[in-house]
């Protein structure tokens, strides 16, 4: 990301130090106006809409259930874009919801049950990535153009693979049952209780 710098304090104020022999504090600002914190500005709609899109896609690299998470992100962002208020996306946000996406994608193409989905999930995750970037740009049908259909081939995909990592779950309780009724067949019921 080395084309894009944020500002830190520092930089702050080092170019508040440059103006030599100016006043740092102005004749209006008394030491009474920082007595009371002003309240943080409120977010848009808009703006709590992408931090939430942004959250969802994070957790989903975090999750146990990657699929079932981004597919619900995915369908989050696509809300997101159709929502009549929706407003261009800035920069920052650009890259933060490109960033999870990828972040997000990664674990779901890494989990065993992806395999025999990665060119759905390929065609979806290069859709979703069209459709930030076409959100970004102020397109006003960023969803045109065939990305819906190639998104829901995403969905699709992430539903069926969640649906695998389910059923193989499902299995594998079977088995531990199936293999505690066989032990305690064998050993007898006095051996839970044995340390």
């Amino acid at each position: 990301m080395g084309a894009f710098h944020r500002k830190s304090s520092a930089d702050t104020f080092d170019q508040l130090s440059d103006f030599e022999g100016s006043t740092m504090v102005s004749a209006g600002c008394l030491e009474s106006d920082f007595s009371e914190p002003s309240p943080p500005p409120r977010a848009s709609p808009h703006d709590e809409r992408v931090r939430s899109i942004i959250f969802d896609l994070r957790r989903a690299a975090g999750s146990d259930q990657p699929a079932w998470e981004l597919g619900g992100a995915v369908c989050a962002l696509e809300e997101a874009v159709k929502a009549r208020d929706a407003e261009q996306l800035d920069l920052d946000d650009l890259v933060d919801m490109q960033l999870a996406v990828i972040e997000a994608a990664h674990v779901v193409l890494h989990h065993h049950t992806a395999a025999r989905y990665v060119e759905d999930i390929g065609i979806g995750l290069s859709a979703v990535i069209k459709l930030l970037k076409r959100w970004a740009c102020g397109d006003g049908h960023p969803l045109a153009a065939g990305l819906s259909e190639e998104i829901r081939i995403l969905r699709n995909a992430l539903h069926n693979a969640d649906l695998h990592v389910r059923r193989r779950e499902r299995e594998l309780t079977q088995q531990h049952r199936r293999a505690a009724c066989l032990f305690e067949e064998i050993f007898g019921p006095d051996v839970r209780g044995v340390q």
